[in-house]
């Protein structure tokens, strides 16, 4: 469906659907979204935290820009570690792709217990109007 600028998929794409113990190296994300320019990308994200002992940080980045490790003065979103067997976290974000359909995901930690997830709801495409 397109409305404007912005195009939705009518079933969100699950382009990362369980990836377990993720690491704390940046992590390059292909998208479904269109290639050969840059769009700004629909996502939402579900991070499950395994029982860690601290907080979790994570964040969130276009390929054009650095890449920089989460931390409390630097993240997309994280998960307060409170105690007991860990958290989840869920939320939708926008984030600009390269003309390859790719983003940077990067988080703090990483544990056997910790999964990842993505899904691409659609993009928004000004079609150069703003460059």
């Amino acid at each position: 469906m397109q409305v404007g600028d912005e195009f939705i998929w009518g079933v969100p794409v699950g382009d990362v659907i369980t990836e377990t113990n993720p690491g704390t190296a940046a992590r390059t994300k292909t998208l479904t979204v269109p290639t050969g320019v840059v769009v700004e990308a629909m996502i939402a994200m579900t991070d499950n935290e395994g029982a860690t002992g601290s907080n979790h940080y994570v964040l969130v980045t276009p390929l054009a820009i650095v890449d920089t490790t989460p931390s409390a003065s630097a993240f997309t979103y994280f998960t307060a570690w409170v105690g007991g067997n860990g958290r989840q976290f869920n939320a939708t974000w926008r984030v600009l792709t390269n003309t390859s359909a790719q983003m940077r995901v990067r988080a703090s930690q990483s544990a056997a217990g910790d999964v990842f997830s993505l899904v691409t709801h659609g993009w928004i495409d000004t079609r150069g109007r703003y460059s």
